[in-house]
């Protein structure tokens, strides 16, 4: 971790877009220095969670929401909700590719907060990559889980079929499909530099590339910083709904009852989570690779164990 701003002059305080005070150090690493989510009221009561869930209907071009509180806490995180609205709404037989298939893509309660292992996010749905189908689910790190969170969202859940290519964009507390012809057919980092272009910089985009938009079985949903859904051919189910992409941007922050014990743990369970820094961690390097010294650690969201390796 950073050193604090007490004991270092090359670290400056401040406060987050989030809501949370940080300190960043001569090597960038973020530090936490008081409560987490600084500001973020609950409209619910439910703590860690925002308490709406998205739902799109694409064939029909109509978008709501349900309250996350019919489903919390009797079924436990991201998953749980996904499998239980599965469960009630989807008949046997559904195939992956078919408009009656639900795509859900659904953040946890620790999603958002200090929590480390928490900017994860579940996919799931009917996964073609299995045959015959069946509901599976697949899970991606990065940012994204997290900034859907500070939107105001739980998770969405897509289901239908788009006419015409389109992508979903949601920025605190509301969402709009717009048309995506023009990202259609190209690769998933130039579709997120097209819609930061549109959204601003700190825009956190997941998009399908071109196996998925062909209806390729094991095609991934990638976010802008390389994490990927990787298991179950869900890019291929955004391709089969004509949705290209879901851009977020968030600045709300979550509500968590606890915020001083939550900090305390979090900053335990980082420390106990860190593995020594040698030069046999970079073994699995291939070669003709760049040199250890190349490599910084990384960490999605706001996890404060970074446990990634990146140019």
């Amino acid at each position: 971790m950073g050193a604090s701003a007490s004991t270092s002059s090359a670290t400056c305080a401040k406060t987050d877009p989030k809501g949370l005070s940080v300190s960043r150090s001569a090597r960038g690493v973020l530090s936490p220095l008081s409560q987490p989510m600084r500001g973020a009221t609950s409209m619910t009561g439910l703590s860690g969670w925002t308490g709406k869930i998205l739902r799109v209907d694409l064939s029909l071009g109509k978008i709501s929401t349900m309250p996350t509180a019919a489903y919390v806490p009797k079924f436990v995180g991201g998953l749980g909700i996904a499998a239980k609205i599965a469960w009630d709404e989807l008949g046997p037989g559904v195939d992956a590719f078919a408009p009656e298939n639900m795509l859900f893509i659904m953040a946890g309660p620790l999603t958002g907060t200090l929590a480390s292992g928490a900017g994860r996010v579940v996919v799931a749905g009917i996964a073609p990559q299995q045959r015959p189908s069946v509901f599976s689910r697949s899970g991606m790190g990065g940012h994204w889980g997290a900034e859907l969170k500070f939107a105001g969202y739980d998770g969405i859940v897509v289901r239908g079929r788009a006419e015409k290519p389109v992508y979903l964009w949601i920025h605190d507390g509301e969402a709009a499909l717009r048309e995506a012809q023009d990202l259609w057919g190209t690769g998933t980092y130039a579709t997120t530099r097209t819609l930061r272009a549109a959204h601003g910089p700190k825009t956190r985009v997941i998009s399908c590339g071109q196996a998925g938009e062909n209806l390729s079985r094991i095609a991934c949903i990638q976010t802008e910083t390389g994490n990927a859904a990787g298991q179950g051919g869900f890019g291929g189910v955004m391709g089969s709904k004509n949705l290209k992409a879901i851009a977020v941007r968030g600045t709300l922050g979550v509500h968590v009852s606890q915020p001083k014990r939550l900090l305390d743990l979090c900053l335990k369970a980082s420390r106990e989570g860190q593995r020594p820094r040698s030069p046999g961690r970079r073994s699995w390097l291939p070669s003709g690779a760049p040199q250890a010294g190349s490599y910084r650690l990384s960490k999605c969201g706001f996890c404060i164990t970074p446990c990634a390796y990146r140019l």
